[in-house]
Formats: structure tokens, C-alpha cells, sequence
């Protein structure tokens, strides 16, 4: 019972004596060369940003909906299926694993 004890303790204890001690092992820092010559381009050129000002009464402007209500309607019934056989599989396993093991 108590070397059940003591040997996680002696092991944590040698795993830390190492770092304890407070010798750090040299760094050594390898210089990586490019093989070719690099360069850096730009993405878009500096004029090709546009940016436009937004007005008021712009920002509050809402567009309707591109789904049809049919379309919502079957979107929401994919997702009950989706959750109801993922608590079905919840379920299942959890009374097959604390009946089988």
C-alpha cells in the first residue's frame, strides 16, 4: 500500500530534479540561409482599394430572406432529425455500456 504511494512521488521527483538543479543545457542558434533571392509583392496595388461611406439611413436597411418557406421548413426538420438520432446514439451507448460492461 505504500509503495503504491511512493512511487509516484519518487518519479515525479526524478522527472524534476533535472529542472531543480537550474543548469540549462546550452542553445545553439543555425543560421538559415535562402537558397534563391526573395522578394515581396503587394496583393492588390495601393489604388485599387475602394472604400465607400455608409449613409444612415443605408446602414439600417435589411434585405429579405433568399429561402423559400418550404426550404426553411425542411432545414428545420433536418436539424430535429440531426438532434433527435444524436440523443438516440447518446442514449444507446450509455445503456449499452452500463449494461454490457
Amino acid at each position: 500500500m505504500r509503495l503504491a504511494f511512493l512511487v509516484p512521488i519518487l518519479l515525479v521527483l526524478h522527472l524534476a530534479a533535472p529542472l531543480a538543479s537550474g543548469d540549462a543545457p546550452p542553445e545553439q542558434v543555425t543560421p538559415i540561409t535562402p537558397h534563391g533571392e526573395q522578394r515581396v509583392d503587394p496583393v492588390a496595388p495601393g489604388g485599387e482599394q475602394h472604400v465607400e461611406v455608409l449613409d444612415p439611413s443605408g446602414v439600417q436597411q435589411v434585405t429579405a430572406g433568399t429561402k423559400n418557406p418550404v426550404h426553411r421548413a425542411a432545414d428545420a426538420v433536418a436539424k430535429v432529425v440531426i438532434v433527435v438520432v444524436g440523443a438516440a446514439i447518446a442514449v444507446g451507448t450509455t445503456i449499452a455500456g452500463v449494461l454490457f460492461f
